[in-house]
């Protein structure tokens, strides 16, 4: 589970640095603000879903304060992950890269060699939400299992 929520976490925050928006005339009463993935973002809440052939199954909220991750994206499309363990005091570093196309964004992490997609539900100047969706078929069974990421700038 920790490192589903890490990998989510690294994931979510890489998705929203790539993110920008376009902004309106100076006429508009509110203007749309690019408000970029550059810097630090820590993981504060992850929503989970799992739908079985459709159907949602089982749903639960992790308010991240046992373990979250510190998502830092550099300029250079580079970036880490800092785990945090609070009850054993503990942390690891992971590296990663990231690319943006429009709301997708995909982290790849060095060292599992895994690529994360994450859709950028929300990127605003001092929150971002990130979705990550997996689906698969066993034995005739259809499941998704759809995770949310909510990360503040710090």
């Amino acid at each position: 589970m920790k490192k589903l929520i890490n990998l989510f976490g690294a994931f979510a925050l890489l998705l929203a640095m790539g993110v920008s928006t376009v902004s309106c005339d100076k006429d508009d009463n509110q203007a749309d603000k690019d408000y970029g993935l550059i810097g630090k973002w820590k993981t504060v809440r992850l929503d989970y879903s799992l739908y079985v052939n459709g159907n949602l199954e089982d749903e639960d909220t992790d308010d991240c304060t046992e373990e979250y991750g510190i998502f830092t994206f550099n300029e250079d499309g580079k970036g880490t992950v800092k785990y945090v363990d609070v009850e054993y005091g503990d942390s690891d570093i992971e590296n990663f890269t990231w690319t943006r196309n429009g709301n997708i964004l995909k982290i790849l992490f060095y060292e599992q060699e895994e690529l994360m997609q994450c859709e950028i539900l929300k990127l605003e100047a001092t929150t971002m939400e990130l979705s990550i969706e997996e689906e698969y078929d066993y034995d005739g069974t259809f499941y998704k299992y759809v995770e949310v990421a909510v990360l503040e700038r710090i």
